[in-house]
């Protein structure tokens, strides 16, 4: 057992009664136990958290220990964490202050332990906004350092771009605050790669100093959030339509953003919405309680106008009527039930949301009210995520080739499968990703992005065949989509907030930076972190077999030895595990002051 240095804080070392819990996050159940379990979980606390994460760094550096960091915990491949070898900070209570906005330099700066719920929240209040996320459980430490892209990205870029200094404590054991304006090229270095180059890969970001945009500088902003049912049999004409939109999005103004979600639900999709209960009742009463598929299989769309230039009468509806004329030829044809239960359904999604784009809408109500959403997970299960982004989609039969895998998994989940999918345009010549990304102060990788999706499949590992399934489901589009005969794209390009699959840095760099970028950012680890006091895992900018120190962690459960399905059955952690989900999505939505009377927001 590790001996640990005295701690002021809370400590929650392997094998305590309250480690369990204490360990859970996002990617948990998706990994194997022994790679999501650190030695100890270090909880510094504010305002006193700068001493015991300084003995944390002392600690480990003395003691060739290297250090995960997590805020929310919402790293999809597990890494914010770490094996028994190491220790994890976790930051969601040690930096919590919040400082005064200086209405003459347009300035704030924050702590990095709020949830972006909280955070929005917050800026609502002073009728300040920024582009962020919209899982409400992603705090803002992660966040930053991994983009921050979201709903208003084409309007306003990423939610980085807006951070002028960052305060960040390094592997020596000092805290330094880095700005983008610095004159000092190391630090225009450290700023560059802290903000792109991986969360936590280089420090410990305490606080950032950020300029948040104003709802008075874009008074007649527009939103349109509309949630319709999703049959495959009646609307795959309709998906392909809007992947098809998604692509022309590009020659869209700059303050025109459109996504959509298809969410193909189960019996819990409702409970991980409101983070209420491991069942919900309307499927307890209306269908006894049967593992089958859930009558909310659902398409999402988001429609924002950001009024850039702050005129009441530049506003051109044409966008927004493409997308609802898309969705009025949605739950056509089939039986007559079909189209009346259909029509029942849309009934009730119409009285839980619905905002019509004919009214003007504060962006900050749009952010909290419309574009968060409350679950702590999409489903209660383990799960392969693919995320892909191209500056031009390969081939004119994407659109049909994705509607079809989609299809292909939706209402399945008394099989044990559950499909969630996102699709998004980000650029464009009109684009705020594209220009702000010429201004190269930062190493968020593909900034000419126009596309860019994800299609993520849940699976229940007690249904008999599931998780074969997924993953086969899950390697063909892989191999379909992108490669030089790819339907999406002819290179494999991802982003940080949503890696997958293999993940040893010296393997898969290519796939998240340029050679140029890859080696800055090498170059500034080599500097401020020589020894890997930050290398808790082989996710980490610097990492070669030759070079890594001997805590790091192994490659994530998806790596090249598990190329057979099943071939890692039973060493992810228990479906007891996966089942307390809804229950801990109560208790830390209740904790963060979040009504969990909402269904959706």
């Amino acid at each position: 057992m590790m001996k640990l240095p005295h701690f002021h804080c809370p400590v929650h070392k392997f094998g305590d009664n309250d480690y369990e819990f204490k360990r859970y996050q996002y990617a948990t159940t998706s990994q194997p136990r022994k790679w999501m379990s650190p030695a100890a979980i270090i909880y510094p606390k504010h305002p006193e958290a700068d001493r015991d994460v300084e003995t944390a760094i002392r600690f480990a550096r003395e003691n060739n220990l290297g250090i995960a960091v997590r805020t929310g915990g919402h790293a999809y491949s597990g890494t914010s964490s770490t094996t028994d070898k190491n220790i994890q900070l976790d930051l969601s209570e040690a930096y919590t202050d919040w400082g005064d906005y200086d209405t003459e330099t347009g300035l704030l700066r924050v702590g990095i332990s709020h949830s972006l719920l909280e955070f929005n929240t917050k800026l609502k209040e002073k009728g300040l906004f920024m582009p962020t996320g919209q899982c409400y459980d992603v705090h803002v430490g992660g966040h930053a350092q991994t983009g921050g892209y979201g709903q208003l990205s084409r309007a306003f870029g990423l939610f980085s771009d807006h951070i002028v200094s960052f305060e960040i404590f390094l592997a020596d054991g000092t805290k330094r605050t880095v700005a983008v304006d610095s004159p000092n090229q190391e630090d225009k270095d450290l700023f560059f790669a802290v903000l792109g180059g991986g969360p936590g890969n280089y420090g410990i970001v305490t606080h950032i100093t950020l300029r948040p945009l104003k709802d008075s500088d874009h008074k007649y902003a527009r939103a349109l959030k509309q949630v319709i049912p999703y049959d495959p049999a009646l609307d795959h004409n309709v998906l392909v339509q809007m992947f098809d939109l998604v692509q022309e999005w590009e020659d869209a103004p700059g303050d025109y953003d459109f996504c959509f979600t298809v969410a193909a639900g189960e019996e819990d999709y409702i409970a991980n919405q409101l983070g209420r209960a491991s069942k919900d009742d309307f499927m307890i009463k209306h269908f006894g309680d049967k593992n089958g598929s859930s009558p909310f299989n659902v398409l999402v769309v988001y429609f924002q106008f950001s009024n850039l230039d702050n005129k009441p009468d530049t506003y051109d509806p044409k966008w927004c009527n493409r997308i609802e004329a898309i969705l009025r030829t949605a739950n056509h044809g089939g039986s007559w039930w079909e189209r009346l239960k259909m029509w029942f359904e849309q009934k009730i999604l119409n009285l839980i949301v619905k905002r019509d784009n004919s009214k003007i809408t504060k962006i900050s109500e749009s952010i909290t009210q419309l574009w968060t959403f409350e679950g702590t997970r999409e489903f209660n299960y383990p799960f392969l995520k693919y995320g892909q982004v191209t500056d031009k989609v390969a081939s004119p039969g994407w659109s049909e080739w994705a509607a079809t895998r989609i299809d292909e998994m939706s209402g399945r989940s008394d099989e044990g499968l559950m499909v969630f999918v996102q699709c998004q345009n980000f650029g464009g010549k009109n684009s705020a990703v594209t220009k702000n990304g010429r201004r190269r102060q930062t190493s968020y990788a593909w900034r000419n992005t126009t596309v860019g999706y994800n299609l993520d499949i849940f699976f229940n590992g007690k249904v008999p065949g599931a998780q074969e399934d997924a993953w086969q489901w899950h390697k063909r589009n892989l191999k379909e989509g992108v490669g030089q005969s790819g339907m999406f794209s002819t290179t494999d390009h991802r982003w940080f907030w949503a890696s997958h699959d293999y993940t040893d840095m010296h393997v898969v760099w290519p796939y998240y930076y340029s050679r140029e970028d890859y080696d800055r950012c090498r170059s500034v680890k080599k500097q401020v972190d020589p020894t890997g006091v930050f290398t808790p895992n082989s996710f980490v900018v610097g990492y070669t077999p030759d070079s890594a120190p001997a805590h790091v962690a192994l490659p994530g459960v998806l790596d090249k030895r598990s190329t057979i399905p099943g071939q890692f059955e039973g060493e992810l952690d228990d479906e007891v595990f996966t089942e307390g989900h809804a229950d801990r999505a109560k208790q830390r939505a209740q904790a963060k002051g979040i009504n969990t009377d909402n269904l959706f927001r």
